[in-house]
């Protein structure tokens, strides 16, 4: 929940230097569809093959979720709409 709030409040300073390169990583995958080099070589360091795998793949499905759920016009359930309320999804 602490990581959560963090990126929410835009105090990413809070988070370890690892989670911040995730979250750059998630962001440039949903809002630019790319990563640069230098993103992918900061996630290496950290992580083995197989993780960096997982997490672009992980990543790459929630994004293309989340496209999907936008183009088709489903809305979200009402179980999730006070997460949304606390973390919004960038527009």
């Amino acid at each position: 929940d602490a990581d959560l709030r963090a990126i929410a409040d835009a105090a990413e300073d809070r988070l370890d230097a690892a989670a911040r390169d995730v979250l750059r990583a998630a962001r440039g995958m949903a809002l630019d569809g790319d990563l640069p080099d230098a993103a992918i070589a900061a996630l290496r360091a950290p992580l083995d093959e197989a993780a960096l795998t997982e997490l672009l793949l992980v990543c790459g499905i929630y994004v293309g979720l989340a496209r999907f759920l936008r183009v088709a016009r489903i809305d979200v359930e009402e179980d999730y709409m006070a997460e949304l309320r606390e973390f919004p999804l960038p527009p």
